[in-house]
């Protein structure tokens, strides 16, 4: 099965604003494709920001392939990663996006 990530216009503006930003997606991005929805980073200041209720959805829905939610944060900077039902798309923004 072929997964698309997808980025919005307001995180393409953070990548290009904070060229390091980019890296710091791909971390969460791992860490949410692997399940692990309450990774953090201490040496890059990420964080994981759900509750263990959240969590616990979306390992309920990782296993019959529902919506996927995670919610991040970096620099003062919140965003989301969402992987669709299904689990074909997988979109990283930014919550005033949704």
């Amino acid at each position: 099965m072929k997964i698309t990530l997808v980025k919005t216009l307001g995180i393409s503006s953070l990548i290009a604003a904070h060229g390091q930003f980019d890296a710091i997606i791909t971390k969460c991005f791992q860490a949410h494709f692997d399940g692990i929805y309450d990774w953090f980073d201490e040496d890059i200041g990420v964080s994981s920001t759900l509750c263990d209720e959240d969590i616990k959805s979306n390992e309920d829905a990782n296993l019959v392939k529902a919506r996927i939610l995670t919610s991040w944060k970096w620099a003062g900077i919140k965003f989301w990663i969402i992987t669709d039902a299904g689990h074909e798309i997988i979109t990283v923004l930014l919550p005033e996006e949704y």
